[in-house]
């Protein structure tokens, strides 16, 4: 009946989504003249997908650098809470606090699911822009992963993107709690605005350093 049939392929997908984490990377990747690349499993995936996408291996592995800067290549990074950060800094960032008192933000700060639904949430200028439009959506989709994903928009695109379905706007932890979900993100992230595509050696085998940096700082640009 109906009711096994959804039952059978929710098993089933169950099933795959857990031979997908068990997949994991090399943690050592190609670099320039045959030298040998350390990296994290998810920035591994993460160059892994971009390879999917048609670049080299080393092209692709300039780009994952951005990671490093973003998230140290740590994919269980969420964005932290700004409890230990000074009102004056706070302030600087986030337009959406400067009308609160300095008493009034400190004690909205030592809350990080409130601080994040004020910066981030559905009555935010920022929240609009990120498509947060439901109460929490601020602290839950605030950033996640190798380039700290943001936003309901960026969650629910990726996820079509790369699965077909909803399940990063259903659970936003799969990116921290998945290295090859990680990557898969990161990566298109950094190719789905298109703007690295007229490099003409992002299929080169032989990046040479003017080039690597040239893609790495692109990369940086659009996260």
């Amino acid at each position: 009946d109906r009711e096994t049939d959804t039952r059978n392929r929710l098993l089933q997908e169950e099933e795959r989504m857990k031979g997908e984490q068990e997949v994991d990377a090399p943690l050592e990747r190609s670099g320039p003249s045959g030298s040998k690349i350390s990296m994290t499993s998810g920035q591994s995936h993460m160059v892994g997908a971009l390879m999917q996408s048609g670049m080299s291996e080393q092209a692709a592995i300039s780009i994952a650098s951005v990671s490093q800067k973003e998230s140290g290549g740590d994919h269980t990074i969420s964005e932290k809470g700004y409890g230990g950060t000074s009102n004056k800094k706070i302030r600087g960032i986030f337009s959406s606090i400067r009308d609160l008192s300095e008493d009034e933000l400190t004690a909205l700060k030592k809350d990080n699911e409130a601080f994040f639904e004020k910066v981030y949430g559905v009555e935010s200028s920022k929240g609009s822009v990120l498509g947060n439009d439901e109460p929490g959506d601020g602290y839950k989709f605030r950033g996640r992963g190798l380039i700290q994903l943001t936003g309901k928009t960026n969650y629910s695109t990726a996820s079509q993107a790369i699965y077909g379905d909803d399940r990063l706007v259903q659970n936003p932890n799969l990116i921290n709690e998945d290295a090859k979900t990680a990557g898969q993100v990161a990566a298109w992230f950094i190719t789905k605005s298109g703007r690295l595509k007229d490099l003409d050696f992002l299929t080169s085998e032989e990046i040479d350093q003017d080039q690597a940096r040239m893609l790495a700082d692109s990369a940086y640009s659009i996260v």
